[in-house]
């Protein structure tokens, strides 16, 4: 008879769970105002690197909070790209560093998938408490 091998993820560390872990906290992190506009409502949060790039997917640094129709189309524009440009720029060498293959990441810092989600994890809780503490 042979031994079942669960492959059941950690608790929090599912795609959907950091996410919507990342979410809450550029909501906060943005007081849940449009970043163009500073209107509050039909809200979404914007990916200034694509999600594809897994080292940057979960990221708040990565993100920015745009009404969901007119600013978040202004975003592609030239004048709305070098808003976010300067917006980024504390974190521009942070966000380079982590555009590049996860597997080049993993290898070079010795890691493994699992151990980057549970500092993910880790890192957007501490981030969460931090913002939730700001007085608004």
């Amino acid at each position: 008879m042979t031994k079942k091998v669960s492959t059941k993820k950690e608790r929090g560390l599912s795609d959907s769970n950091l996410l919507k872990l990342r979410r809450k906290v550029v909501y906060s992190r943005f007081n849940n105002k449009c970043f163009f506009c500073g209107k509050s409502k039909e809200l979404e949060d914007h990916h200034i690197v694509k999600r594809k790039n897994f080292l940057l997917r979960y990221d708040w640094r990565n993100s920015i909070l745009l009404c969901k129709y007119i600013c978040h189309q202004y975003a592609e524009t030239p004048e709305g790209k070098h808003k976010i440009d300067k917006f980024i720029e504390p974190y521009r060498n942070y966000l380079q560093a982590r555009s590049v293959s996860c597997k080049q990441y993993f290898v070079e810092r010795g890691i493994t998938r699992k151990d980057f989600l549970k500092t993910v994890y880790a890192e957007l809780q501490g981030e969460l408490m931090k913002f939730n503490d700001l007085p608004f």
